[in-house]
């Protein structure tokens, strides 16, 4: 069986013995043990000793990563952040497939900041649709972040287009979250 091999003392030994062996022909290994393993002169070279490596095709050859946040490309693995400014994960050097942070979303391939696609947005799914705004100067609504000062008069902070927090000068007073000159 090429799971066994024959020792120099005459009795059968498994090919597991041999390092990340998984069938063998006498001492050198003709399988290994799972793909992460390569065959290179007759044991198992792990591809994990190249940088990121999840998968090789010879010695010094990456031809798949650890993980999406890395992309192979010459035969090596690089961050998707080197290329693309912001990226979480990628399928290439150019597609993000994820940005690192909610602050960011995709477009066109490559990671945009909320803030500039949706005017006093923190985070956000898309160009279009806001989820948080960046400070109590704005608040929700629709997707978007209007100033507060915009749907209430003389008010700088609020919690809503309806409720006021901070009023601008003192000539306002807070009446049931309103400001009231």
């Amino acid at each position: 069986s090429t799971s066994y091999y024959l020792t120099s003392a005459g009795a059968c030994a498994l090919c597991s013995t041999i390092a990340n062996c998984a069938t063998c022909d006498g001492k050198k290994c003709t399988a290994c043990s799972t793909t992460r393993y390569l065959i290179n002169a007759g044991s198992c070279f792990d591809c994990r000793t190249i940088a990121n490596c999840g998968v090789c095709s010879t010695t010094t050859t990456c031809t798949s990563c650890i993980s999406n946040s890395f992309y192979a490309n010459a035969g090596a693995c690089f961050s998707c952040g080197v290329n693309i400014t912001d990226c979480q994960t990628c399928s290439s050097g150019t597609v993000c497939l994820t940005c690192r942070a909610s602050t960011f979303y995709i477009n066109a391939s490559k990671c945009s900041l909320c803030s500039n696609a949706i005017s006093g947005c923190s985070t956000c799914s898309g160009a279009s649709t806001c989820l948080s705004c960046l400070s109590n100067s704005y608040f929700l609504s629709g997707g978007a972040c209007p100033f507060c000062s915009s749907a209430l008069t003389g008010c700088n902070q609020c919690s809503s287009g309806t409720v006021c927090t901070v009023f601008s000068t003192n000539n306002y007073v807070l009446s049931g979250g309103v400001c009231q000159s």
